[in-house]
């Protein structure tokens, strides 16, 4: 009996230590393709306007404003050695277990840059930005994965599933101790069974834009990896064929709540 239990228990233990594995390499490999995404969708952004403007010069040279483009084109380069460092950052979150670093960072200053990221495609399609926000809000979060995976992902879907001449609607207010973001577009909407599927946590397809954008279909989640990290909320509101709300509630810094 002796010898029984002690067969029983040492197998017991090495399944419990397989299964410990196993749940490791599963929860590694679920990282990795993470950081993948994060590159394979968000380096195409920036690398869409390289693109742009090269073609731009290639065929009429004569109409190429140099100092314009080329900031674009550096700036441009410099989201993607952001995007890379957001990337480093999680690669050192999964070594390290110590997460990305938050910092106090201004809403406004996130968002302005995030339009800039896709100003050359809301020009593309004449989209008119109107942008609400009364004052600066200062939000506990990463400079980095607030402008490319986070409202990068939202401004990209808004734009992509809007249609030529529409409007987007972006709002920025208090509420407690949360600064909120709503991003509407009056585009082409989601239908009920995705708005369920996203709702109960399902994958959703990518679905092609309005100008016939083809997406990944990764940037809803990144959004909710990330919001959720930063210890926030975030939800959508769509109707087919009228458009779509996409909210984000994240942690003001302290003393702009207790002012």
């Amino acid at each position: 009996m002796l010898l029984l239990s002690s067969a029983l228990a040492y197998k017991y233990n090495t399944l419990q230590e397989e299964l410990r594995v196993k749940k490791e390499v599963e929860k590694s490999h679920e990282k990795y393709k993470k950081l993948l995404r994060v590159l394979s969708h968000d380096i195409a952004n920036s690398l869409f306007i390289i693109s742009g403007y090269t073609k731009r010069f290639r065929r009429r040279p004569e109409l190429f404003d140099a100092n314009e483009s080329w900031e674009k084109i550096e700036k441009a380069t410099i989201h993607m050695e952001k995007i890379l460092d957001t990337v480093k950052a999680e690669q050192a979150y999964e070594m390290n277990a110590k997460g990305l670093k938050l910092d106090s960072v201004s809403l406004n200053q996130v968002l302005k840059d995030t339009l800039e990221i896709y100003q050359s495609r809301i020009e593309a399609k004449q989209l008119e930005i109107e942008l609400k926000s009364q004052f600066d809000l200062n939000v506990w979060g990463h400079y980095s994965v607030l402008v490319h995976q986070v409202f990068g992902n939202i401004i990209s879907n808004a734009v992509k599933f809007s249609h030529a001449g529409h409007k987007i609607v972006i709002e920025v207010y208090e509420d407690r101790k949360f600064a909120t973001i709503t991003i509407r577009d009056f585009g082409i909407g989601m239908s009920e069974e995705d708005l369920k599927a996203f709702n109960e946590g399902r994958d959703i397809s990518s679905k092609i834009g309005t100008g016939g954008e083809r997406g990944t279909g990764f940037g809803m989640y990144l959004i909710q990896s990330y919001v959720k990290l930063f210890k926030g909320s975030y939800k959508i509101n769509s109707q087919l064929n009228i458009g779509t709300t996409v909210t984000v509630s994240i942690p003001m810094v302290k003393d702009q709540y207790e002012r």
